[in-house]
């Protein structure tokens, strides 16, 4: 069996990881509320675990229902690149840069 088997590829075994409590998800979802709301840009938020999956959601009202499905697969895949963020994924992905091609 490979460490890759055992841990995340960073070091972090699953008994290290800290997991996200109900109500920890809850106070996330109020915190990016009300910073939806004083930018007054309705948002859908989700809220995920290490493992990526789902654990709570608000669509504001008059949040687009299209970005409901982006907004889930975007909190995934910063816990699946280790909190690297959209941003820098795409910088890191334009030609000649490390992830280009990958």
């Amino acid at each position: 069996m490979s460490s890759n088997s055992t841990n995340n590829g960073i070091g972090s075994t699953p008994a290290q990881r800290h997991y996200i409590s109900h109500e920890q998800a809850q106070a996330v979802l109020q915190a990016a509320k009300a910073n939806a709301e004083k930018a007054s840009v309705p948002q859908n938020i989700a809220v995920v675990d290490p493992s990526g999956l789902l654990v709570a959601f608000l669509r504001m009202d008059n949040a687009y229902p299209g970005s409901i499905d982006i907004s889930i697969k975007k909190a995934r895949t910063c816990v699946l690149f280790n909190g690297i963020t959209s941003a820098a994924l795409f910088d890191g992905s334009q030609p000649g840069q490390a992830l280009y091609g990958e």
